[in-house]
């Protein structure tokens, strides 16, 4: 079993983004340190986020920490370019071998942003790409990664490649199966929660790529607390409602609910989202939450 941290770069108010962006080397390095497996960043484009470039993110990390695995989780791809995409953490993984390339269909957060970036794409309503528009660019994407084809120059060509996930709901798992990648099931978004859904996802798979290995990971949001006392503000001062938190409370009760969580959707990892905001908080919620992790 692996553990790895999700990281939305949320804002403490009052507190500058700009802060908050060279506050994560400080997190990341602690992770490494407690010996979580992986650290994660979320793409977001609001105000209140500080994660709009996940890639530079990745890349400062690695130049400070020596095992622990660096990704986007999720990176949106109705902002970005599949070949862009895997320009960019082919290089990533030039630096270090070592990164992950979570991806989600995600809503926009902006639409002017995402005209900017990408022009007026067909199949883009409302803020949310289409299903199967996602589904041509990750196919593209995976592609890229996967095969080189001889009329497109990939580089660095002798880069390893990334880890390919797809994160979101119970819906991702069908294209993570058939795109041979890893799947990372989002808990903490509404709507309702199948315990069943990572083993449909790896027979999917299995079904496709009888020679390849499925990985599937659960990500969780909430916060090991220092006493029962802190859980009633916290859970209170938590304004991210798009993503709930299932486990806040002080180390046995939120150890409990993680084994219980584990036992339900057996999952080859997990991912936790802290919905600690302040720097300081956050990495002494992370101690914390070390300390409770089962083998």
């Amino acid at each position: 079993m692996q553990y790895g941290l999700l990281d939305f770069l949320w804002v403490e108010d009052g507190t500058s983004p700009t802060v908050r962006v060279a506050d994560t080397r400080r997190l990341i390095m602690q992770a490494e340190t407690l010996g979580f497996d992986r650290y994660w960043v979320g793409e977001h484009h609001l105000p209140g986020y500080a994660s709009a470039s996940p890639e530079v993110l990745i890349a400062a990390g690695l130049e400070h920490t020596r095992r622990i695995r660096l990704g986007a989780g999720a990176l949106l791809l109705g902002y970005r370019d599949p070949l862009r995409v895997a320009l960019d953490f082919r290089t990533l993984s030039a630096l270090g071998n070592r990164v992950d390339l979570g991806i989600g269909r995600g809503r926009a957060d902006r639409q002017s942003n995402h005209e900017l970036l990408v022009g007026d794409r067909a199949g883009w309503s409302e803020g949310l790409l289409a299903t199967e528009v996602y589904r041509a660019q990750a196919i593209q994407l995976a592609e890229l990664l996967r095969e080189h084809p001889k009329t497109v120059a990939c580089l660095p060509e002798d880069a390893p490649n990334p880890q390919l996930w797809v994160c979101g709901s119970q819906n991702a798992a069908a294209l993570a199966a058939e795109l041979g990648a890893a799947f990372c099931y989002t808990l903490f978004h509404p709507g309702q929660k199948t315990p069943d859904v990572l083993q449909r996802y790896r027979e999917a798979f299995r079904a496709r790529h009888p020679n390849g290995s499925p990985r599937g990971a659960i990500a969780v949001a909430g916060s090991v607390t220092a006493c029962a006392a802190d859980v009633k503000p916290l859970r209170a001062a938590h304004r991210y409602l798009a993503y709930w938190p299932d486990i806040v409370g002080p180390a046995e009760e939120a150890s409990s609910q993680l084994r219980a969580l584990q036992a339900a959707h057996q999952p080859d990892e997990l991912l936790w989202m802290d919905i600690e905001v302040s720097t300081t908080r956050r990495l002494d919620a992370m101690v914390r939450l070390a300390a409770i992790l089962p083998a």
